[in-house]
């Protein structure tokens, strides 16, 4: 499953240079002060407040809808001629004169239906924009979603490494008595090595996911480089039935989510762009002049006039443009089409990977039952003699770690579910609910 770090890797065997500095090496390390989680903790809750006022996505969008505002009133404006002031000083003539030019102020008429679609159309892509910021908040906040649970899985996998790290390094000392007693060979004593530096290696890994973990969560909630946190898992892990089934999913998202609504505002638009078309006559001006060759500025009748252009052949370029206009839409629709089929397959791989992490969870928590039961034997027969120390070591680091997948598991399904939610365009399991009930 991308981005999210599987317990799996502890299973793996770690190679590398062994010797007497790999002991001492994870002596020091355990001996070291493990850091305490600081004093505030950030839930899930509060982590996407805080995003949403700075995540730079939504800050983006709120700039498009301010833009398409802006472009409505620009568009509106058109409506209104610009006044314009012309002087004309002729030292041939002597003379002055001043015109005053009232521009476009004849084009609403010849092009009022060019100018109404255009405004009608400015507006629906300027809904379009306001639709896509609900669009950009949920995926900002599932991306948050997914790095907080990323952050306390590799938290928690942290911390039993370093557990089994104590653990590893313990049985290392019992087997190294064993060995000088003379009860263990050199390749027994070897393997134990390589054991202890499985751990370590381990361990050290999983810290550097951490730091790496921490360091997006800090910027992407501002955090201050050395400001302590702590994450919680309350009220992410439970059990709790997806309340659609896959028929209603695809009905809620063709109702619900943003990017069907903006599809189909971005196709209304086009369509309407489609019967635009640039009138053949346009009235580019009107104007008053005043002001004769002499040497006083308002002298004489005022002259009144307009100018404009009538298109009398334009060699098809016209109907040429109409074409292009459709196969530009024909080319928006098929765009559509294959967004929606992809927002389709989402939810349907989104939904049959709930339902097979149900499956899995009920599993882990049988092999956490399991793993539980024989760490309660192991520890029977270590009190009357019949296991030993490092046995139990042993199980005890398994049994760690069965119990941390489990609850990995129930975070897993928890982030299928609200990928699900953000791909019907939900804001919580209680709107499915109301739809389901409807």
């Amino acid at each position: 499953m991308p981005l999210l770090f599987s317990l799996i890797f502890v299973l793996a065997v770690a190679r590398g240079p062994l010797g007497d500095e790999l002991l001492f090496a994870a002596e020091a390390e355990m001996k070291e002060k493990v850091p305490g989680e600081g004093p505030l903790e950030v839930t899930l809750h509060e982590a996407l407040s805080r995003m949403k006022t700075l995540h730079p996505d939504l800050r983006l969008q709120e700039i498009e809808i301010e833009k398409a505002r802006e472009e409505v009133r620009l568009v509106t404006r058109a409506f209104l001629p610009d006044i314009d002031l012309d002087y004309i000083a002729s030292s041939a003539a002597g003379g002055l004169g001043l015109i005053v030019t009232a521009a476009r102020i004849l084009r609403p008429i010849f092009s009022l239906k060019s100018l109404l679609l255009e405004r009608s159309t400015q507006k629906i892509l300027g809904e379009k924009e306001e639709v896509i910021l609900g669009l950009r908040s949920l995926e900002a906040e599932y991306r948050m979603k997914e790095l907080y649970v990323t952050l306390l899985i590799q938290k928690r996998l942290s911390q039993v490494l370093k557990e089994n790290l104590t653990r590893a390094l313990e049985r290392f000392h019992l087997k190294k008595l064993h060995h000088e007693e003379g009860g263990l060979t050199e390749e027994e004593l070897l393997r134990e090595k390589l054991a202890l530096a499985n751990a370590r290696a381990q361990s050290e890994k999983a810290s550097a996911l951490v730091q790496q973990s921490e360091f997006a969560f800090r910027r992407l909630l501002g955090l201050g480089p050395d400001e302590p946190f702590s994450l919680t898992s309350r009220g992410l892990i439970e059990p709790k039935a997806f309340p659609l089934s896959l028929k209603e999913c695809f009905r809620y998202a063709s109702e619900h989510h943003p990017l069907v609504k903006a599809i189909l505002l971005e196709e209304e638009a086009s369509a309407k762009r489609l019967g635009k078309s640039d009138p053949r006559f346009l009235g580019d001006s009107f104007f008053v002049g005043f002001g004769e060759a002499t040497d006083q500025l308002f002298v004489g009748r005022p002259r009144l006039g307009f100018t404009g252009t009538l298109q009398l052949y334009d060699w098809g370029k016209r109907k040429i443009k109409k074409r292009i206009g459709k196969l530009d839409h024909e080319s928006l629709l098929v765009r559509h089409a294959k967004e929606l089929d992809r927002l389709g397959r989402a939810i349907l791989e989104d939904y049959l990977e709930i339902r097979v992490l149900t499956g899995e969870l009920k599993a882990t928590e049988a092999d956490f039952g399991l793993a539980f039961e024989s760490r309660r034997r192991e520890g029977i027969l270590q009190e009357t003699g019949r296991a030993s120390q490092a046995d139990l070591l042993v199980t005890e680091s398994e049994l760690s770690i069965k119990d941390a997948g489990s609850w990995q598991k129930g975070l897993e399904l928890f982030l299928a579910r609200e990928r699900l939610m953000k791909d019907l365009g939900a804001g919580s399991l209680e709107d499915l609910g109301k739809a389901a009930l409807r």
